[in-house]
C-alpha cells in the first residue's frame, strides 16, 4: 500500500464515517461538538487532542471540519501501522472496516487516535525498536489514559520468557481475578491520592467492569 493509496483510503473511510453520523449524532459525539464549537478543552488529560482544537481554533470553530481533521489524520496513522506490519493483510483490514470502527471513532476521537498510536508502539516494539515503541506510547497517553497501560504491556513483554517468570506472571493473573475488586478500589484510591483528576474519569469505567465482574 502506497502513501497515496493511505490518504485516499483515510479520505474515504473520513467522508463515509462523517455522512453516517451527520443525520443523528449521539453520544459523546454531541460533547465534543458542543465543547469545540465552545472553545472548550475536551478534558485537562488529552493534552494532545487539546491541541489539535486550539490549533484548528486559529481557523474555524466548526466542528464537522475539527472532526473530519481528526479523523482522517488518525486513518492516517492506523494505515501507517498497516502499511508497516506484513501480518495485516487485506482481511484483516476488511474486519476492520466491518467492525464500524471508523464510524463509532465519531464519538470517541481521544481513543481513536490512541488506538492508532498503539498500533504503531506494537509494530515497532515487535520489531525490537524499543525507543520508538517508548515515544509511541508517550503518543498515545497524549491522547487518552489508557496510554499507562502500554507501560505495563512494554514491561510484561520485555521481562525474561523463562519458566519462573511465566509462572510468577500466570499466578499474578490468578491473584488479580480472584481479589479484583479489593485490587481495583486499593489503585483507585492510590489514584485519587495523586491524580484526583484521572481518578473521576476512571471511577465510572472501573464501577462499570465491577459490575460486570459481579454478573458473570
Amino acid at each position: 500500500i502506497t502513501v497515496v493509496q493511505i490518504i485516499l483510503i483515510s479520505l474515504v473511510i473520513t467522508l463515509y464515517a462523517q455522512i453516517g453520523f451527520a443525520s443523528q449524532p449521539w453520544g459523546d459525539h454531541v460533547v465534543y461538538t458542543s465543547r469545540f464549537s465552545s472553545g472548550i478543552d475536551i478534558s485537562e488529560e488529552s493534552i494532545g487532542l487539546n491541541l489539535i482544537y486550539k490549533l484548528l481554533h486559529l481557523f474555524t470553530y466548526n466542528a464537522n471540519v475539527m472532526f473530519f481533521v481528526v479523523i482522517l489524520f488518525s486513518s492516517i496513522v492506523l494505515l501507517i501501522g498497516y502499511r508497516k506490519n506484513e501480518k495485516f493483510t487485506p482481511e484483516v483490514f476488511l474486519v476492520l472496516l466491518l467492525s464500524e470502527y471508523f464510524l463509532y471513532g465519531f464519538m470517541a476521537i481521544k481513543q481513536m487516535i490512541a488506538n492508532s498510536f498503539a498500533v504503531l508502539f506494537f509494530d515497532e516494539f515487535f520489531k525490537g525498536k524499543k525507543i520508538k515503541s517508548l515515544i509511541y506510547i508517550f503518543l498515545t497517553i497524549l491522547f487518552h489514559e489508557v496510554g499507562y497501560i502500554l507501560f505495563v504491556i512494554f514491561i510484561a513483554l520485555s521481562c525474561p520468557k523463562n519458566k519462573r517468570f511465566r509462572f510468577a506472571f500466570y499466578a499474578f493473573l490468578i491473584f488479580l481475578i480472584l481479589f479484583y475488586k479489593e485490587i481495583i478500589s486499593t489503585v483507585l484510591t492510590v489514584i485519587t491520592s495523586l491524580l484526583p483528576k484521572l481518578a473521576q474519569q476512571l471511577v465510572p469505567y472501573m464501577d462499570q467492569f465491577r459490575w460486570n465482574k459481579d454478573n458473570i
